[in-house]
């Protein structure tokens, strides 16, 4: 009886522990059009994201009434479009087509660190995000996507730079498919 009370139990604690996330299936970087404009770029294998949430962390999080931090991320602007294929992109100050910016697109500014990752509206999977700045269309030429990547030795993301093929190989192998 007390084994399987022990298995139980554990069976429990791997499903609380496994089941708050979400698995990743591809990536999102930032890129620039001929114009030096940020573009949001996917590339995903399996489902095709719903949307790209776009945020940065607030510089004091608010407190609940009961004196919990509250979010301590601020919401700039959620993109959605009708996906399909293995790739996609989009401007985040004008997009086009049929992508749409809810509540509108953002004036980005350039003293904050803004975050953007896919999602789906059912939580099965997710794309990885990207850290960037607005200075960071600096650092990538069109054809060219940022990314971050564990450094071992850093033991932190570091800023890459690599071709948007590149990017979509990555972002479409079949090892990152949950």
């Amino acid at each position: 009886m007390r084994n399987w009370i022990c298995v139980v139990l554990m069976g429990i604690l791997l499903t609380c522990l496994t089941g708050c996330t979400v698995a990743a299936n591809g990536y999102v970087g930032i890129s620039v059009d001929e114009s030096g404009r940020l573009v949001a770029v996917l590339a995903w294998c399996g489902p095709a994201p719903d949307g790209v949430r776009l945020y940065h962390e607030r510089a004091v999080p608010r407190r609940s009434p009961t004196g919990n931090p509250d979010d301590a991320y601020i919401d700039d602007a959620m993109y959605a479009s009708a996906l399909s294929g293995q790739s996609a992109s989009f401007r985040l100050d004008t997009p086009v087509g049929d992508w749409m910016a809810t509540p509108k697109s953002p004036t980005l500014d350039p003293a904050i660190t803004y975050n953007a990752y896919g999602f789906t509206n059912d939580n099965t999977s997710s794309l990885r995000h990207v850290t960037f700045e607005i200075d960071d269309a600096t650092k990538v030429d069109p054809g060219q996507v940022l990314i971050q990547r564990w450094d071992e030795k850093r033991q932190q993301d570091v800023d890459v730079v690599i071709s948007l093929a590149a990017f979509e190989q990555m972002g479409q192998d079949p090892e990152n498919c949950p």
